[in-house]
């Protein structure tokens, strides 16, 4: 994906490029009716900041499928 590159990895991030896509796949099976472009530069721009003291790579993904809002109704809230 195209948005997924674009976002600037930190030295601190300690998720890589395949658990972005993972988390990414996670959320629109969880969240199907989800913009799919939304999800992922959300997904890439959170994993940019995620730090190992924040927790794992299944930590990472259950926190975005968690966390993300899916509609407008969602984002509004």
């Amino acid at each position: 994906m195209v948005l997924l590159s674009s976002c600037v990895k930190t030295a601190d991030s300690m998720l890589t490029e395949q658990d972005v896509q993972e988390t990414v796949a996670a959320v629109m099976v969880a969240k199907p009716e989800a913009d799919s472009a939304r999800v992922a530069r959300g997904v890439a721009q959170a994993a940019a900041l995620w730090q190992a003291q924040d927790g794992t790579a299944e930590e990472f993904k259950a926190f975005a499928v968690a966390q993300v809002a899916a509609n407008d109704t969602e984002r509004a809230a």
